[in-house]
């Protein structure tokens, strides 16, 4: 599983790193038979340079020569270039360390890149050559040379002057970075911004000093900055190219000094620091896309007290984002890692399985102070003993993925009474062979640090200490093949982030060939020594400014067979026989004419004309809907241009995701063959993940590519979880990656994404496409083309596995004030079955996370108003850039996680902020009761106070104009969806006994419900059953039975949930 272990509130510090050691290929030992050229470097070959010199070589043993370099008769000398680039950048000193004798002058150079772009030759440190043996040391600065274009790679060379001789031996070099990030205080988060502005207005250099109150005319605008990038779209309105705002913050230091910054941009800024430009990309724009903060890294001078930042941003044609961070963020970001796949776990839960080394299992705290416990496993050296993984044979991922091959655990302590001083190594071994690279800690019972070294097949590359308090702590060491290794140290202790990197070759010389990772304990006395772990582990890991601040477990695996894993198969549909299953599917009248079965095993989907000329195709839905499970199905994807097929899961309509459900388009090929904007030549599947919150749509989107010929069958298939959802061809994870998620899988999770409980029918058809969406059909013509469908199966995931969950006491009234606080409280319990330990509570809000706790009490108190809700994922803006409201209808549930990463969820509960505002009677005149009421006749007040209704056009243009509810006037309200509702103001002119009889209509088999209040008390709930046809004529009525109606002057309240039309409303007295 995936332990997303991200918290709020972190304290991150640096390591004491002293450098970096750059992995050259000095020792010499091979070289080319022909030149004498040692491998790993080349000659450079520029004209002056020619001709080579004379290369021999004197054997130093152990693998070891000295360099001899004679007949030096180019007009420049020589120069010997490393054939690999190293990470570097502005700022940083490579210190290079040599033995040299001969004559002559000798030099040692740099060159600069940025990416693979060659920048320049950076000017070298020459010295004279002595004619005996002396270590000559040099220090050679990393500059930007090229404003567009960042250094973050250098090239090392050395050489010599025409006419000289040079032996050289003990060639090292180092890389300075501890002072990569100055300073120390975090980057501002308030900022005032101002927009629009025109784009060739600059503000003059005292302007640049303060905040202004307006600038070019445009007031400002406070706005939090969080997570690392700032999306103004929503404030712009409009996206389009070079729309121009301005942004402006106070940013206050201790003492007077550098300050690095981090900013990337769509698409141009230009930085000032209390008046004066010290950064900007006006010339080319960002280069990268999407922006990140780590595009461009500048250092500025900062005075102490309070500075003014300010930056002008001009957008580009896509996005109105900008990312920005100091060095507090800039150190988290390079240094900080995800994993994204776990190929192999032990967390030490399962006390049947067999492991090497033997451990004890036992229950332990994770950390001091939480209650809860986790499986952990005791290992006992005496004097030593194995660690190892049941599957720990693994190969990197290629350099071209961005990503690391990850392997790490969790150390408790060394020892849970006594400690005695002990060793352990994480290694890495090339199969077949006795190489290996490993991280080691030398635990010394007395010692209040831990010492750390990288070693490199017998070599240290890297050492650092940590304190021993910081245990227990989550170590994780990437790797990539590019040499480049990161190792991580997250502490349960005190929150604390320690990292430190190195350059090792043994990864760049592995190529594609397989390693086992295993760990070696050993006591270092005649005492046996004890080591704690917990979560042993081996992925994939991504370096990625998305993160995740709330502690999920995520069960995200590269391939998965339902059947395997144990799930039941609870719906199946191979399509044998010569009719379709009416029984178990459904599908409009209209679409049933274009659905059949070959008789081969199919159903067919083929596109025909109605009696209009217009083209019409069809779906099947499932008439049972699932909650949770594996959905796949069998298909070939569509061709040709004017339709598109599709396999998705649906409620009634896309609605609030803990309500009504989610639309979980699992696929859509509207990209494929002959379509619109065929990418790049590839076949493009699209998947989404679409919600209703607040009234707010909400969406996010993958693309992948599919693999092989158009013309095979695949199984494409969703896992849905109550954390995750994700996505397989062919029983594969599908990879991908978006701006919107920490995942390289087509993977959405509950924290970045959204949560749904309700469940879904599963749907697969094709569509014909509109206009709007691209390609269309040709008017009168039939589409060439069958869609076919193998089979559909559904299995059910495993819900006896979960923990038991359930509200504590009464959870309140369904109406509440602007900010009065209540409180939800859930109680949970381990499964009878797994027995895991409960590890955290989420709440969740119309299917997005509020907060969260990791022990109990799983009390959370609530407040429905924008301080509350201000960093929340409720009020995130959604695809369209719009932010969800808070005054409209909330749906709260509790989930609750254990240790094995199974999950379960309190039943909804609703509340509905009162307006500050009161509505007045429609036409200054209160509806009666008994009698008829006109649902037309809502109060006055409008949207929010008299009614709340998220589409703003309404069916008559005469009739109430300028309100979105949708009425004629003559007493029934259509196209109502969840959350939605209406006052009216009435006159009760009796006391007593009443029956409300309600008319509506509606198709939809959802969860169909009017909840009638009085004077914000809930009284009763219609609930409104489907009829049995596709119309939404209001033929059908809903009573309530036995109302207490007070009399006098009230308001009545009918809130929507769900899918329908409502007529009149009719109260009878007993």
């Amino acid at each position: 599983m995936i332990r997303l272990l991200f918290w709020i509130g972190c304290i991150f510090f640096a390591a004491g790193v002293h450098g970096t050691e750059l992995p050259l290929r000095s020792s010499f030992d091979k070289s080319d038979p022909k030149t004498g050229v040692p491998h790993g470097w080349y000659l450079n070959g520029f004209s002056s340079l020619k001709p080579d010199p004379e290369i021999d070589y004197v054997d130093l043993g152990g693998g070891q020569r000295e360099i001899h370099f004679s007949e030096i008769r180019g007009k420049s000398g020589f120069l010997l270039c490393h054939s690999n680039l190293f990470d570097a950048h502005d700022g940083d000193k490579i210190v290079i360390r040599a033995e040299v004798k001969g004559k002559g002058t000798g030099i040692f150079q740099l060159q600069v890149f940025s990416g693979k772009k060659w920048l320049a030759v950076v000017k070298g440190e020459t010295y004279s050559i002595p004619s005996e043996w002396k270590t000559v040391t040099v220090e050679l600065p990393v500059p930007n040379v090229s404003k567009p274009f960042p250094t973050d790679r250098v090239m090392f060379t050395f050489g010599a002057s025409r006419g000289s001789e040079l032996y050289l031996k003990n060639l090292t070099a180092e890389r300075k970075e501890k002072n990569d990030f100055s300073g120390t205080v975090p980057f501002p988060r308030q900022w005032m911004v101002f927009l629009p502005v025109n784009r060739t207005f600059v503000p003059p250099p005292e302007m640049l000093n303060r905040i202004p109150p307006e600038l070019d005319g445009v007031r400002g605008r406070p706005v939090l900055y969080n997570g690392n990038e700032m999306d103004l779209a929503p404030l712009f309105g409009e996206q389009k190219a070079r729309n121009c705002a301005w942004l402006f913050a106070k940013l206050t230091v201790p003492e007077a000094g550098a300050y690095t910054i981090g900013a990337g941009a769509d698409w141009w800024m230009r930085f000032f620091i209390n008046g004066q430009s010290v950064f900007d990309t006006m010339d080319k724009g960002n280069i990268r896309h999407p922006p990140r903060m780590k595009d461009h890294i500048f250092t500025v001078q900062l005075k102490k007290g309070e500075n003014i930042l300010a930056v002008q941003f001009i957008t580009g044609r896509q996005f109105s984002r900008i990312a920005f961070g100091g060095p507090v963020e800039l150190q988290v970001i390079h240094q900080k890692f995800r994993v994204v796949q776990v190929l192999s776990e032990d967390s030490f839960e399962d006390i049947h399985l067999k492991r090497a080394g033997n451990p004890v299992i036992v229950q332990g705290n994770p950390t001091p102070g939480m209650l809860i416990l986790t499986g952990q496993g005791v290992y006992t050296a005496g004097p030593e003993t194995t660690l190892s993984l049941e599957k720990n044979t693994f190969s990197l991922p290629r350099i071209a993925s961005s990503q690391y091959f990850a392997t790490g655990l969790r150390i408790q302590n060394f020892g849970r009474s006594a400690r005695v001083d002990s060793q352990l190594r994480l290694m890495f071994r090339e199969k077949g062979t006795r190489d290996f690279c490993a991280m080691e800690l030398e635990h010394r019972k007395n010692a209040e640090t831990v010492a750390c070294k990288i070693i490199d097949r017998g070599k240290t590359v890297k050492t650092f200490d940590f304190p021993y308090s910081i245990l227990p702590a989550d170590f994780l060491w990437v790797v990539n093949a590019a040499g480049k290794t990161v190792l991580s140290i997250s502490s349960l202790a005190d929150s604390s982030f320690r990292s430190v990197s190195a350059e090792v070759p043994f990864f760049q010389e592995l190529n594609d060939r397989e390693f086992e990772v295993s760990g070696q304990f050993r006591s270092l006395e005649k005492s046996p020594a004890e080591l704690v772990v917990d979560n042993l582990m081996a992925g994939i890991a991504s370096n990625d400014s998305m993160e995740t601040q709330v502690p999920v477990q995520l069960d995200i695996q590269p391939a998965f067979d339902p059947v395997k894993a144990g799930w039941k198969l609870v719906f199946s549909d191979e399509f044998d026989g010569n009719g379709i299953d009416w029984t178990r599917w459904a599908a409009s009248e209209a679409a049933k004419k274009n659905l059949s079965l070959d008789g081969k095993g199919f159903l067919q989907v083929k596109p025909s004309l109605n009696e209009k000329g217009e083209l019409t195709a069809g779906s099947l839905r499932t008439k049972k809907k699932f909650k949770y499970g594996w959905f796949e199905a069998r298909v070939r994807f569509t061709r040709e241009p004017g339709w598109w097929s599709f396999f998705f899961l649906y409620a009634d309509s896309v609605g609030n995701p803990m309500i009504d459900g989610m639309e979980i388009d699992v696929y859509e090929d509207y990209y494929v063959g002959n379509k619109r904007e065929n990418k790049d030549g590839k076949n493009i599947l699209d998947h989404n993940l679409h919600c209703i919150v607040g009234g707010i749509f909400k969406s996010w989107n993958y693309p992948t590519a599919i693999p092989g010929r158009l013309e095979d069958f695949h199984t494409i298939a969703c896992k849905w979880t109550p954390f995750e959802i994700s996505y397989y061809l062919d029983g594969k994870l599908m990879a991908s990656s978006a701006n919107h998620s920490p995942h390289n899988s087509v993977t959405f999770d509950a924290v970045n994404h959204a949560n749904g409980i309700a469940p879904l029918d599963a749907r697969v058809g094709a569509n014909i496409m509109k206009k709007h969406w691209g390609e269309s059909h040709v008017a009168g013509k039939e589409i060439p083309e069958t869609f076919m469908v193998d089979f559909v199966r559904i299995y059910e995931y495993p819900a006896d596995r979960n923990p038991e969950v359930k509200w504590v006491g009464e959870t309140g009234d369904f109406s509440v004030r602007p900010g009065e606080k209540f409180t939800l409280e859930a109680a949970a319990s381990p499964s009878p079955e797994t027995r895991a330990p409960i590890t955290g509570a989420y709440l969740f809000d119309s299917g997005h996370i509020i907060d969260y706790k990791s022990q109990p009490p799983y009390a959370f108190t609530v407040s429905i108003d924008e301080n509350y809700y201000k960093d929340s994922s409720y009020v995130r803006a959604g695809r369209a850039g719009i932010k969800a409201p808070i005054h409209g209808l909330h749906a709260y549930s509790i989930l609750v996680q254990d240790a094995k990463g199974n999950a379960a969820n309190t039943p909804v509960v609703l509340r509905l902020p009162i307006p500050a505002k009161k509505s007045q009677p429609y036409q200054g005149k209160p509806q009666t009761i008994p009698g008829i009421l006109n649902p037309s006749h809502y109060d006055e007040g409008g949207n929010g106070v008299a009614y709340a209704d998220d589409d703003k056009n309404t069916f008559s243009a005469t009739f109430r104009p300028g309100e979105g509810v949708d009425t004629a006037g003559n007493g029934a309200i259509g196209v109502i969806y969840t959350g939605e509702w209406i006052n009216m103001t009435v006159d009760i002119r009796q006391a007593g006994k009443y029956k409300a009889i309600l008319s509506f209509g509606t198709p939809n088999h959802g969860d169909n419900r009017v909840i009638l209040l009085l004077d914000n008390r809930e009284i009763g709930v219609f609930k409104l059953f489907p009829h049995g046809s596709d119309h939404w004529g209001v033929v059908s009525k809903a009573v309530l039975e036995n109302l207490e109606l007070p009399a006098g002057k009230h308001v009545l309240k009918l809130v929507f949930i769900g899918g329908f039309n409502i007529g009149k409303l009719e109260f009878e007295r007993y």
